[in-house]
């Protein structure tokens, strides 16, 4: 395979952190098992390919790219038979830690459960039982808020919910939950989105950026009906069509 400058760039760099970004079908993975590839058989310094720790998003692409470096290293060993380090990368594969994020850390409480006195018969709880479990913590959360009764829950219910425990406020809790988690310091976010908001008087939250891309949005809006309501009276006004009334725009 023919490689690029940048592609080469990044199959032989070492000993840095670095960062490729590519649209999709450009052949990162290509690239990235051709970089673990010259690793593990570098004649000065091989690395066992079970030294290396490779993540994907999706158990198909881990499943791919083990077998895409065990196809190459197979060539490698038909090519050259007396090449020991590609006998034991070959012999090594079937423990790479190529996998999913979440297979991985699971490897690893498995590996050291007996450190942080877990049932080693532990498993991984699905989808479905992961939002039961959320929705009965929603539950018994928002009954003890509610037997507290403090004003600041209180003015949130008065505002959000149509009633005690309503979905409305579950939702809405399960949202900013949901957006918090994608950030590496969720506490942290919470307290900027809120500091969006706070504004000493009317004129300042008129001129902040949140209102002025909302101005946006809905001027983007506007200029879309202008153009529908448009094209709608060019269709009512041609033949057999329905007589636009005057003064609609």
């Amino acid at each position: 395979m023919r490689w690029t400058e940048k592609q080469l760039d990044v199959i032989n760099t070492r000993n840095r952190n670095i960062l490729v970004s590519a649209a999709a079908g450009s052949g990162k993975t290509a690239v990235l098992v051709e970089r673990i590839i010259r690793m593990i058989t570098d004649n000065q310094q091989p690395i066992d390919i079970d030294r290396l720790l490779v993540v994907t998003f999706t158990r198909a692409a881990a499943s791919e790219m083990k077998e895409r470096i065990r196809d190459a290293l197979e060539k490698k060993a038909e090519e050259n038979p007396e090449d020991n380090n590609v006998q034991k990368q070959l012999s090594l594969i079937h423990n790479a830690h190529i996998s999913t994020i979440d297979s991985f850390c699971a490897s690893v409480v498995r590996d050291n459960f007996d450190k942080i006195n877990l049932d080693p018969n532990f498993r991984i709880a699905d989808e479905t039982e992961i939002e039961m479990l959320k929705a009965d913590i929603m539950e018994e959360m928002l009954e003890e808020y509610y037997a507290q009764a403090k004003p600041e829950f209180m003015e949130l219910a008065q505002q959000y919910s149509t009633g005690k425990l309503s979905d409305n406020i579950s939702e809405l809790i399960s949202t900013l939950y949901s957006f918090a988690s994608g950030n590496h310091n969720p506490e942290q976010w919470v307290k900027e989105c809120i500091k969006s908001y706070d504004y000493e008087n009317i004129e300042a939250f008129e001129n902040s950026p949140i209102m002025q891309k909302l101005i946006h949005m809905l001027k983007s809006q506007m200029e879309s009906w202008v153009q529908d309501l448009k094209m709608a009276c060019v269709i009512s006004e041609s033949e057999d069509g329905p007589k636009c009334t005057k003064g609609l725009i």
